[in-house]
């Protein structure tokens, strides 16, 4: 309904995520913030950006994989009533990969100003 992100703010989309890539040079360690994040052999989380993102997992019938993921909803450039795809921050990776989206299954919502 569009109704979803306060005033003057909007859920993020491909181009924001493409962004924040390329600020942080695909290195997910600047964004990872907390102790929420399981421990992987040569993986470290820093949070250096201040982005502060929280290992919530994502809901399925249960929570699953509750400290090693998260996933954000990205919608369409064009088009932002249409969920495009999934950003996705892994405990096990400093890379900030893309999933597929899926409608039964619950991810967080990341919300940009409008500027």
């Amino acid at each position: 309904t569009g109704n979803l992100a306060p005033d003057k703010w909007r859920i993020s989309n491909n181009s924001d995520w493409e962004k924040l890539k390329e600020y942080t040079t695909n290195n997910t360690a600047v964004l990872k913030g907390g102790q929420s994040w399981a421990e992987f052999k040569g993986i470290v989380h820093n949070n250096l950006s201040g982005f502060n993102a929280v290992a919530t997992g994502f809901f399925k019938n249960s929570l699953e994989d509750k400290e090693k993921h998260l996933f954000y909803w990205v919608i369409q450039d064009n088009n932002p009533k249409v969920i495009e795809k999934t950003a996705v921050i892994s405990y096990n990776s400093n890379l900030l990969n893309h999933g597929t989206n899926t409608e039964n299954v619950g991810y967080c919502i990341r919300c940009v100003r409008n500027d």
